[in-house]
This record gives structure tokens, sequence and C-alpha cells, in this order.
């Protein structure tokens, strides 16, 4: 095993296993909002964006089987562990080893929100060993749907759509709470890496990430399945129109992998 690996490991197993003071919530850190004008009828006019594009939602709007996708592609023990998952580094660990190359992190949603709001993107052991410091403290300050809900709103999803509100008026020109089991999927296999499964730029990427979100729900029986279970899969993709301003409303619309 590696020695950095192996370092990780040892951080986390010690920093399990010591006292944990809570911490305060840090919210959605210093991300701005978007403000939406209505007409008098009750229709849109336009939408101001600031420097990010965010749409605020509460953990009740949220469909259950967007929290499934979520849960089951980026954080399987999510609402049992204690704000770090010591399996899923070792799982992570091995393999990184097989495949030579650092292909998985590790982190949960807890930590990916840490990072979002406090943290930086360096990739150094220091900073891992902070990340997971803070997310121990955070399970001490806020529930498991506080931190979802946080962190729901924090995640960059591309095309300058900060959260997954406006990632679904981005993608599908609709609310979160209408959302389909394909749309929501999608959004979900897109939180690892947007760029590279944007459906604008990369749709059959896109879609085979889709299918991956389906089958880890259904495999991890989050869901309650559907009568036909491939129905997500074969769901067409009719995505909004494209904003053309989309990434100039936001200075990391370029990011691609999260660290």
């Amino acid at each position: 095993m590696p020695r950095h690996t192996a370092g990780v490991l040892a951080i986390v197993l010690v920093a399990t296993a010591c006292s944990v003071e809570p911490i305060e919530d840090p919210g959605i850190g210093a991300g701005d909002l978007t403000t939406t004008v209505y007409a008098a009828d009750g229709s849109v006019l336009t939408e101001w964006h600031a420097e990010q594009d965010r749409v605020l939602v509460t953990y009740d709007e949220l469909p259950k089987h967007l929290v499934d996708a979520v849960v089951a592609i980026e954080d399987r023990r999510f609402w049992i562990h204690p704000g770090v998952d010591v399996r899923a580094v070792a799982r992570a660990a091995v393999e990184n080893i097989e495949a030579g190359d650092v292909v998985q992190g590790g982190s949960t949603i807890t930590q990916q929100y840490v990072k979002n709001v406090l943290l930086t993107d360096a990739v150094t052991l220091e900073r891992k060993a902070e990340e997971i410091g803070l997310a121990l403290q955070l399970e001490e300050t806020l529930t498991k749907t506080e931190i979802f809900e946080r962190y729901a709103n924090t995640i960059f999803l591309g095309e300058g759509a900060y959260g997954l509100g406006a990632a679904a008026k981005r993608y599908f020109g609709k609310s979160i709470s209408a959302l389909t089991l394909g749309e929501s999927a999608l959004l979900a296999g897109m939180i690892a890496a947007p760029t590279e499964f944007n459906p604008y730029d990369h749709l059959e990427a896109a879609l085979q990430r889709r299918e991956r979100s389906t089958k880890e729900v259904h495999g991890e029986r989050a869901l309650h399945v559907p009568r036909n279970p491939a129905r997500a899969d074969r769901e067409s993709y009719v995505p909004s129109a494209r904003s053309r301003t989309a990434r100039a409303h936001a200075p990391g619309a370029l990011k691609t992998k999260r660290g």
C-alpha cells in the first residue's frame, strides 16, 4: 500500500476514535443566490445571477428518489456513518492501488460539504486530515437531513449551477420537486465530474452515468423500486435550452472533478 494512502487511513482511524466536539453550523458558505423576477401573472420575466447561480431548496422539497440516487452513488453509508466512512476509504485505497491511479476518493457527503464551504481544493494529506476532523465535528452539530440539505445547496453541477435546485432549472427547466427518477439519477451521476458528465457536451457519457446511478440505487435498495425498474434508464432526456451565459456567471464553471 502506498505510504500516502496508509497515512490517510491511519488518520481516519485515529480521528474516529477521538472525542469530537461540535462546531458552528457553516451554512452554505459565502455563495450568492439567484434573484428571480416575476410578472404580475406569476410568470418568470428574468433571473439575475450573482457570482454563482444558486437556488436554495429545503430537504423536504427534495424528491425521495433524488436523495436515494445521490446517497447510493456518492455515499451509500451516509445515514449510518459518523461523518467519515472507514470502509469507503479502505475500499477506495484498494481500487486506487489496482488502477494505479486515484480513481476513488472515499470522501463522504459530509466531507464533501465541509470541503465545499470551509476548505480549498488542494490535494494534500494535511487538507484531508482537516476535512476528516471537521466532518466528524459537524456530525455532532447537525442532523443527517440538515447536512444533506446544505450539501444539496452547495455542490457544483456544471453550467454555472451550484446546488441541485439550480441544476434542476439549468438542465431541465423545472423545480427540483418535479424531477423524474431518470432526471434525478442523471444529476446524481454528475456530482463526481460535472464537466465530463455534462449532458450538453457529453450526452452519451451522461446517460451511461445515469444508468450506473440507477443500478446503484436498485442495488442498495435505497429506493421504492417502481414496477418497471428499468424505467429510469429508458427515460428520454429532454434538456432545457442551454444558457449562453451560464459559464460566465461562475468562476468555478470549468471545474471538473471533486477532490
